[in-house]
C-alpha cells in the first residue's frame, strides 16, 4: 500500500463556523426558530401593551438681552459687558425652577386626572373627563390617592378605595367602599366631593374609572425632573423639551410654560414702573397743595399791597435764588437717595420697593444699570431658592453676583455722596452771596420775590414730576416681554421616541429568531466533539472509507438480523471500499483502532466480519483487546480461552480458534487477562499467530485495545494491510481527530485509514439519506 503524501497541514484551531452546517442546522431546527419567533412577537405585544409609545415635545424660546431698567426712557443706557446682569443659564433656571413649574399646573388647573380603569392598565383620559366634578369650597381632599369610580345606572355609582399611604415613614391604609348619588356630595375623613353628567358624554353602567386629586407640590416636582432644558449661549436660545405619553398633555404644559415664564419677566418690570409712578404720585400729591397755598399767597399779596411786579434787579435776584434753592432740593434729595441705598443694599424686600435712581435726577447710567441688576439678582434668588440649596453651584454663583453687584453700587454711591456734598457746600456759598444782596429791595419786593420763589421752586417741582411720571408711564405702557417664542409646543415639534407598534413587533420576532440563531452559532463554534462528517473531512489527513450508520436496533449484530436496514448497508459500503483497497492481496489484515473508549471499535469489528463471512469470505475475528475484551459476549461464547493462552504458549493455534453461528467466521477471543499485555502482543508468537491464521482465511479482522489509553495496539499494527481507526460522532472529540493525524504525520501507523460511527442525517449539513459511504475520489489509497 502507497504511503499517503503528507500535504494538508494539521489544523490546531477550532473547526469555528460552518456557514452550510449552520443553514442545515436552522432548517433541521426550524420549528424551535419558529417557536422563538413566536414568543419573541408576544412579548414585543407585551411590551407595545405595557408600555405605551412615548413622544418628544419640544418649544424654544429666544431670550432678549434686554440690560436696561426698563422704568424711565432717560434710562436707557448701554452698560459694560462686564456689568450686565444677564446670563442665559440665569433664565433656565427660571425655566426649570418649582416656582414656575408650580403656577403652570396652576393655571393649567390639573388639580385632578381622571383615566379609564382596564384589565391590566388604566388609560389616561385627558381632556375627555367621564364627569364634572365639584369640591365646593376648596374641601379637603386625599391627594394622590386614586379612586375607583364604577357607574352602577344614571343615580348611583360605587366608590372604591384600598390603597397604602405613606406618610413621614408611617404606613396609613385607607380602604373604604360605598355607594354615592350624582349631584350630590360624596363626603367621608378622607374626601368630599361631587359628581355630576356631562351633556352629552355617554357613560355605560359598569364602566369603571380612576379618579386621582393631584398633589401639584410633587407634580411639579415630578414635571421639574422631567424637563429638559438646553441653552445656547451664542444666540440666547432656550429650547425646553418634555418626554410624555400624551402628547397633547405635554403640548399644553409647555405652551402654559412659555406663558408663565413671559408673564414673569413682563410682572418684574410692571413691578418697577409701578412703583416709580406711585413714588411720583406721592410726591405730586404733596408739592400739589404747597404749589397751589404759594400761588393763592402770591396773588393776595399783591393785590393787598398793590404791587404788580418787582423790578428788573428784584427779578434776577428771585430768579437766581430759585434757581439755587431748586438746586439745592435736587442735590439733597439725591443725598437722601443714596444714604437710602446704602442702607437696603442688603435687604431684597427693601430693594424691590426702592425706585431707579433715575427718578430723583440721578443720570448716572451705571449705577442706574447696577440697581435694576441687583433687584433682579435678588428676585431670581428668591425663585431658585425655591427648588436650588444654598451650597448649590447655581445659588453660590448668583450670591457671588449680588456680592460684587453690591460692592460695586457701594463704591460708587460713597464717590456720589462726596460729590453732592461738596455740591450742596457750594450751592450754600451761592445762596448766602444771593441773600447779602436782597438787602438793597424794598421791604415789600423782598416779601413779594420770596413769596414767588416759593412759588417759582413748587411750579417746578411739580412740572419736572410730571415730566417724570409721563416718561414711566410711556415706559410702562411700551414694556416688551423678555422673551420670544420662536418653535411653539405642538404637533409638529412633536416627535416619536423609538419606534412604532408594528416595529416593535417585527423586531421582537426577530430578536425572537436571533435567540436560537446565537444558540447554534455558539455552540457550533465552541463545540469539542464532533457533529458532522464534512467537518471530520475537512480536518482529517487519511482518507474515509465508510460512514456507519446509527444502529437503531436493540441488537449488536444487525447485519445479521436486519439485512436490509440501512445500517446493514452502510456496512456493506465499507465492505466494498475496503475489497477494493486490498483487493491485490490474497489474505486481507485489517487492523480495528479506536482513540478511546466508547467509540465502536468491537461492534464494528464484530459486524465488519460478519458481512464479510455472509459474502462467502473465510474471515477470522481475532480479539487483541488483553484487557478490557467484549466480542465474545457479542457472539454470546465464554472467555474461558483464547489469544493470550496461545501467545504465553498453553495453547495452539487450532485450540484457540472457536466457530460462531455465522458460517463462514470463526473467532479467537481475548482470552484471560495477563499481567503484562504490550509485552505480550509484543513478541514473536503474534507475528506466527498472523502467519498461520493467513493460511486457512480470506480475511483477518483484529479487535484493538484504544490506542490513546494504552499502547497494546502499537504492537499488532505493523502485521496489519490496513489500519482502520474510528471516529464515532457526537461522542469522539477534535482532539481524537488531531490525534490520528499526528499518528500519520510522524509515521508512527501506517496504511491508515477511517470510518465514522453513528452517522445520522443530523451529521450532514446537507441531508444525504441512502448515502453510506461510497467513495469514488483521488482521496482512496490504493494498493501497488
Amino acid at each position: 500500500m502507497k504511503k499517503r503524501k503528507k500535504s494538508r497541514i494539521v489544523k490546531d484551531e477550532n473547526p469555528g463556523i460552518n456557514v452550510p452546517q449552520l443553514i442545515y442546522s436552522i432548517k433541521r431546527n426550524r420549528y424551535w426558530f419558529l417557536l422563538y419567533g413566536i414568543i419573541g412577537l408576544a412579548l414585543a405585544f407585551g411590551y407595545n401593551f405595557l408600555f405605551p409609545q412615548k413622544y418628544k415635545v419640544v418649544t424654544s424660546l429666544l431670550i432678549k438681552n434686554d440690560n436696561s431698567q426698563a422704568t424711565l426712557t432717560t434710562v436707557h443706557t448701554e452698560v459694560p459687558e462686564d456689568k450686565k446682569g444677564f446670563t442665559v443659564a440665569d433664565q433656565v433656571g427660571i425655566l426649570s425652577s418649582f416656582t414656575l413649574n408650580y403656577q403652570t399646573l396652576q393655571n393649567l388647573k390639573w388639580n385632578t386626572s381622571w383615566a379609564k380603569d382596564e384589565m391590566i392598565l388604566s388609560k389616561d383620559l385627558y381632556k375627555n373627563d367621564p364627569y364634572i366634578i365639584d369640591t365646593g369650597n376648596n374641601a379637603f381632599q386625599l391627594k394622590g390617592i386614586p379612586l375607583k369610580i364604577k357607574q352602577l345606572n344614571n343615580r348611583q355609582y360605587l366608590v372604591k378605595c384600598n390603597e397604602v399611604l405613606e406618610i413621614n415613614g408611617d404606613k396609613h391604609k385607607i380602604n373604604f367602599e360605598g355607594t354615592a348619588y350624582f349631584d350630590k356630595p360624596f363626603k367621608n375623613q378622607y374626601f368630599n366631593f361631587t359628581l355630576h353628567h356631562i351633556r352629552g358624554r355617554l357613560v355605560d353602567d359598569d364602566e369603571s374609572f380612576i379618579l386621582t386629586f393631584n398633589n401639584l407640590t410633587d407634580l411639579a416636582k415630578s414635571y421639574q425632573q422631567q424637563l429638559k432644558i438646553t441653552s445656547d449661549d451664542v444666540s440666547n436660545l432656550v429650547t425646553m423639551e418634555l418626554i410624555s405619553t400624551s402628547p397633547e398633555k405635554a403640548i399644553d404644559y409647555l405652551t402654559e410654560l412659555d406663558k408663565v415664564y413671559i408673564d414673569y419677566g413682563l410682572t418684574e418690570k410692571n413691578r418697577r414702573a409701578a412703583n416709580t409712578v406711585k413714588f411720583i404720585d406721592n410726591q405730586i400729591a404733596g408739592i400739589s397743595d404747597s404749589l397751589q397755598s404759594s400761588g393763592n399767597d402770591f396773588t393776595n399779596y399783591r393785590s393787598s399791597n398793590n404791587i404788580t411786579d418787582i423790578d428788573q434787579q428784584s427779578s434776577r435776584i428771585v430768579s437766581d435764588l430759585s434757581k439755587v434753592q431748586g438746586d439745592v432740593a435736587s442735590a439733597r434729595m439725591q443725598l437722601d437717595y443714596f444714604s437710602g441705598l446704602k442702607r437696603y443694599l442688603t435687604n431684597a424686600d427693601a430693594m424691590k420697593g426702592l425706585v431707579a435712581p433715575s427718578v430723583v435726577g440721578i443720570t448716572d447710567p451705571s449705577l442706574n444699570a447696577s440697581v435694576v441688576k441687583l433687584g433682579d439678582l435678588y428676585h431670581q434668588r428668591q425663585v431658585l431658592s425655591q427648588t436650588a440649596q444654598d451650597k448649590s453651584p447655581q445659588m453660590i454663583s448668583l450670591d457671588d453676583e449680588i456680592a460684587y453687584t453690591q460692592k460695586s453700587i457701594q463704591e460708587n454711591v460713597n464717590n456720589l455722596i462726596s460729590n453732592a456734598r461738596v455740591q450742596l457746600q457750594s450751592l450754600d456759598r451761592q445762596e448766602a452771596s444771593i441773600n447779602s444782596s436782597k438787602a438793597s429791595i424794598p421791604k415789600k419786593e423782598q416779601d413779594l420775590s420770596k413769596i414767588k420763589r416759593n412759588f417759582d421752586f413748587n411750579n417746578s417741582l411739580y412740572t419736572y414730576l410730571l415730566q417724570k411720571r409721563s416718561e414711566a408711564q410711556i415706559a410702562q405702557a411700551s414694556r416688551d416681554p423678555d422673551a420670544q417664542i420662536i418653535d411653539q409646543a405642538s404637533y409638529g415639534t412633536a416627535t416619536l421616541k423609538g419606534f412604532k407598534h408594528p416595529v416593535n413587533l417585527i423586531i421582537g420576532f426577530i430578536l425572537g429568531l436571533i435567540f436560537p440563531l446565537i444558540y447554534l452559532v455558539v455552540k457550533g463554534f465552541f463545540r469539542n466533539r464532533l457533529m458532522y462528517v464534512d467537518d471530520v473531512k475537512e480536518q482529517l489527513q487519511p482518507s474515509i472509507v465508510g460512514n456507519i450508520l446509527h444502529n437503531k436496533f436493540n441488537h449488536e449484530l444487525p447485519v445479521m438480523l436486519f439485512p436490509h436496514s440501512e445500517i446493514t448497508e452502510s456496512f456493506r459500503s465499507l465492505r466494498i471500499n475496503l475489497q477494493y483497497l486490498l483487493q491485490s492481496l490474497s489474505t486481507k489484515v485489517i487492523s480495528v483502532h479506536s482513540s478511546i473508549a466508547g467509540e465502536g471499535k468491537t461492534f464494528v469489528s464484530s459486524n465488519l466480519a460478519a458481512i464479510l463471512a455472509l459474502n462467502n469470505k473465510k474471515v477470522l475475528l481475532i480479539d487483541a483487546d488483553l484487557r478490557q475484551p467484549r466480542t465474545h459476549q457479542i457472539f454470546e461464547n465464554d472467555n474461558k480461552i483464547g489469544l493470550s493462552d496461545y501467545l504465553s504458549e498453553r495453547l495452539d493455534f487450532g485450540q484457540v480458534i472457536r466457530e460462531t453461528q455465522i458460517k463462514g467466521l470463526h473467532m479467537v477471543t481475548s482470552g484471560p487477562k495477563p499481567d503484562y499485555p504490550s509485552e505480550l502482543l509484543g513478541t514473536n508468537l503474534m507475528s506466527e499467530f498472523i502467519t498461520e491464521a493467513k493460511k486457512y482465511y480470506e480475511y483477518i479482522i483484529i479487535n484493538n485495545a484504544p490506542l490513546d489509553i494504552v499502547k497494546d495496539a502499537m504492537m499488532v499494527a505493523p502485521y496489519s494491510d490496513v489500519n482502520l481507526f474510528l471516529l464515532r460522532i457526537h461522542k469522539s472529540s477534535v482532539n481524537q481527530l488531531k490525534y490520528i493525524n499526528e499518528l500519520i504525520l510522524e509515521g508512527i501507523v501506517q496504511n491508515v485509514v477511517v470510518a465514522l460511527n453513528n452517522v445520522t442525517d443530523d451529521s450532514y449539513a446537507i441531508s444525504r439519506r441512502g448515502d453510506h459511504g461510497y467513495y469514488n475520489d483521488n482521496k482512496m489509497l490504493k494498493l501497488k
